[in-house]
């Protein structure tokens, strides 16, 4: 069977203002880019993902991963995978839209890539399976929106998650600025 630490069952969506310890996660490889006056890190940690936006003392960082992270960090938004589906969210001037869903393992996979953006890929070592698990994070930034699309395989249960987030400024925010 599988460990219940590295299931879908187990994972968590956060949304964190402040300072948050990442390193205890297992970063295994990042992205830095500048959007508007951002300093936006993508990171794959584990078999999870985070994106960490700072501006000056401003810090917010989304978290889609199995442990919390380590420290007195509260979430401004909190929930698990079968709680949530979709769900607009407020921090730091930012506009957060946020969809989360399951898939069964191998649809839906190949309609990650969102356009001309950016991408990086980490595969694991299989456990139980043939296959082995992988975290795919794809960002563009489009107008005044930063879409970052994420994939997350779970080989051996048979299921894959799936994010999307849209990051905005509050006041440009517009449905035909944002792609679906």
């Amino acid at each position: 069977m599988f460990s219940a630490a590295h299931s879908i069952c187990s994972l968590h969506y956060r949304l964190i203002s402040g300072e948050v310890a990442l390193e205890p996660l297992h970063i295994l490889k990042t992205h830095d880019l500048i959007w508007h006056d951002w300093h936006v890190r993508i990171f794959v940690l584990g078999a999870s993902h985070a994106v960490q936006l700072t501006r000056g003392k401003d810090i917010i960082t989304e978290l889609l991963t199995c442990l919390p992270p380590a420290g007195n960090s509260k979430p401004l938004y909190e929930t698990s995978i079968e709680q949530c589906r979709q769900k607009n969210l407020h921090a730091n001037g930012l506009r957060w839209g946020i969809s989360l869903w399951e898939c069964e393992a191998g649809k839906n996979e190949e309609q990650l890539p969102i356009g001309m953006g950016a991408s990086m890929q980490v595969e694991f070592p299989a456990i139980h399976s043939a296959e082995k698990p992988l975290t795919r994070i794809n960002w563009m930034l489009h107008r005044n929106t930063l879409l970052i699309d994420t994939l997350h395989t779970y080989p051996n249960e048979g299921r894959s998650v799936r994010s999307r987030t849209k990051i905005a400024p509050k006041q440009t925010v517009s449905r035909k600025e944002i792609p679906e």
